[in-house]
């Protein structure tokens, strides 16, 4: 897992862009935050946002329960998974 650090406004700024028009422009910074970082997913309980934003740059846009509950899929498969080592 890497390191948290502050990301500099210059680097999400630039993203910010490919989103005006097509996500409420409220969720425009966490759009471009997310494809600044390369983030995998978008959670969040804002429908409207993640149905904008669903098939952009890759992300997988789910609410805070689905997520979860993906989470703990993705732990019962590792837990019956056998054991390599």
């Amino acid at each position: 897992m890497s390191k948290a650090r502050i990301l500099p406004a210059a680097e999400v700024i630039p993203h910010a862009s490919q989103f005006l028009g097509s996500i409420p422009d409220e969720d425009i910074a966490h759009a471009a935050l997310a494809a600044a970082v390369g983030a995998e997913y978008v959670i969040s309980n804002n429908k409207e946002f993640l149905r904008s934003l669903k098939g952009k740059l890759g992300f997988k846009c789910v609410t805070p329960k689905s997520f979860i509950k993906l989470q703990s899929e993705t732990e019962s498969l590792f837990k019956s998974a056998p054991s390599i080592y």
